[in-house]
């Protein structure tokens, strides 16, 4: 069985292509403006919280409308991958603009 990332399946169904770079900056950009408080993890970030950040994020991309639930559901994994480093980088004290 042929398992794919969000991110390929988005690809090879809608011919969507983000910059990743672009796209992961942007989300980084995003959690380092609205992040308030800590969690420990992504998934612990309240529902609304999430769309708040996923709002913020969407206002620098375009796509059509029918493929908005996969364009989040790529987007949730690439933040909660983005906010556990963001989480880390603070631990270690190599991330200084949040503090």
């Amino acid at each position: 069985m042929l398992l794919l990332s969000t991110y390929k399946l988005a690809l090879l169904i809608f011919g969507f292509k983000p910059d990743n770079n672009e796209c992961t900056q942007a989300i980084s950009d995003v959690i380092e403006l609205m992040l308030n408080e800590p969690w420990i993890n992504y998934s612990e970030i309240p529902a609304d919280v999430q769309k708040r950040w996923f709002e913020k994020w969407a206002e620098g991309f375009t796509w059509p409308e029918e493929q908005k639930k996969q364009i989040r559901k790529a987007y949730d994994y690439r933040a909660g991958r983005r906010y556990q480093q963001i989480m880390a980088d603070l631990r270690d004290g190599e991330l200084q603009r949040l503090k």
